[in-house]
């Protein structure tokens, strides 16, 4: 259910969890189970549809969590491409070597540095996940459809003359490309030279078999939407992405152990701590029926001017049997 991601936990020092599937599926009680047996700092979720009961289940975990973007799955048959002719200051070519070619990592950096996705950046998000650690992760993830190529995927680099200018490439499964990033750099937008993307991609996608070609646009990403509807692309499935902060990881975060085992007591040492805060939100979370717990377990997760977030993990035989995540607001 729930895997750990080497990369990003590697890019962020965090240890964090990835998780996709539909809302019918999610089940918080497993959900929770897996985040504790894993020990995550952070779960990102993608949850397809659009059912309110997501919130219900969400807020059974008990965890803090936020929504930090929606986004929807595009399809397009091949069979119903328009035949666009081709333009005579485009080529196209493949990327093999990503660590090693100039153009592909010029217009990589240039396309994500411009941010045409949009994600909620809460005082959470902003301070755990960085703005730079996240394009270093992007940068590495989307290298690495060329860099670990077996014949799954396609990096494709475009050019206008001899100016690299834009990038495709994604994942062939079964009979569907699956586009994972798309994008011209900012001058060349606006300009009528999308469609061509599709062009190029259609030869290639031809030459396999493959007859539909699907994409994930983020609903702020309006550029990415007024190509997708100049194709006559059609939705057919929305997500949520959402991000969990369980903070579970025992081996690497650190906390103050107390002596204290109930809540209020704890709430009475952190508080004084914290005077000139209020405490704004309290969720807790049991995961044994012991009647008492050995120690706590106090770390303050998030420090900024006006807000404060502490987890309190209450343990039982070295175990986590009971958590608290405190939110606190300046006065």
């Amino acid at each position: 259910m729930v895997r750990i991601s080497v990369d990003e936990s590697k890019v962020f020092g965090l240890k964090i969890g990835r998780y996709s599937g539909n809302i019918v599926d999610l089940d918080p009680k497993r959900l929770v189970n897996d985040v504790l047996y894993h020990g995550v700092d952070l779960c990102r979720l993608k949850i397809l549809g659009s059912d309110l009961k997501l919130f219900d289940k969400l807020e059974a975990t008990n965890f803090h969590y936020e929504i930090y973007n929606l986004s929807y799955y595009n399809r397009f048959d091949f069979n119903s491409i328009k035949t666009t002719a081709p333009h005579p200051a485009l080529s196209a070519r493949e990327v093999i070597d990503p660590d090693n070619d100039k153009d592909f990592n010029f217009v990589l950096k240039r396309l994500l540095a411009s941010r045409s996705w949009v994600e909620y950046d809460s005082f959470m998000s902003k301070t755990l996940l960085p703005e730079d650690a996240k394009r270093a992760a992007s940068f590495d993830f989307y290298s690495s459809f060329s860099r670990n190529n077996k014949g799954d995927s396609y990096t494709g680099l475009m050019y206008f003359n001899d100016k690299p200018i834009g990038l495709f490439m994604g994942v062939f499964k079964e009979e569907v490309f699956f586009g994972n990033l798309f994008g011209l750099i900012e001058e060349y937008r606006a300009k009528g030279l999308s469609k061509y993307f599709y062009g190029f991609m259609f030869e290639i996608c031809k030459a396999r078999g493959i007859r539909y070609f699907e994409n994930e646009v983020n609903i702020f990403n309006f550029s990415s939407q007024q190509s997708a509807v100049s194709q006559n692309f059609t939705p057919n499935a929305i997500y949520y992405n959402i991000t969990l902060f369980p903070f579970c990881n025992l081996d690497e975060r650190a906390y103050e152990q107390l002596t204290y085992t109930d809540l209020s007591a704890v709430l009475e040492h952190i508080t004084a701590c914290y005077s000139q805060y209020d405490i704004t939100n309290i969720k807790t979370r049991r995961y044994s029926n012991a009647l008492s717990y050995d120690y706590s377990l106090v770390s303050k997760v998030i420090h900024t001017v006006d807000k404060v977030f502490v987890v309190v993990h209450f343990m039982i035989d070295s175990r986590i049997g009971k958590s608290a995540y405190l939110n606190f607001t300046m006065k």
